[in-house]
């Protein structure tokens, strides 16, 4: 089971509770010295642990989670387009194809209509 991201950001983050040296010694566990100061980052971690897994069900809910708590102004076509990619892969096509109509990315309209298409035909 997986334990609750707003624990590990509530502890961590720039108001967290663990103490000034504690998260010294967090972040140096942490893989690159990452310190995971919000669930958007938590999310975007745990999304690249799923990739690198291929674990294709994970990476999809990861990058969901990640778009419900996007700080104002990022680019999150990354996101939308693992997302969507992910859910065509897990044969998921009425939730592809409603992820592509929600995303506010034209860009990715065209390819991943066709990678939807096509996926659905093969």
């Amino acid at each position: 089971m997986l334990f609750r991201p707003m624990m590990l950001t509530s502890l961590v983050g720039p108001d967290g509770a663990l103490a000034l040296e504690d998260r010294d010694t967090f972040a140096a566990v942490l893989p690159n010295a990452t310190l995971l100061d919000s669930d958007f980052s938590f999310y975007l971690h745990l999304r690249e642990l799923f990739r690198a897994a291929s674990a294709t069900h994970h990476e999809v809910r990861a990058s969901q989670l990640a778009l419900s708590v996007t700080p104002p102004g990022s680019d999150t076509s990354e996101l939308w387009y693992r997302a969507i990619k992910g859910l065509t892969e897990l044969g998921a096509y009425d939730d592809a194809y409603a992820g592509l109509a929600a995303s506010p990315y034209d860009k990715l309209w065209v390819p991943m209509r066709r990678y939807i298409s096509t996926s659905l035909l093969t």
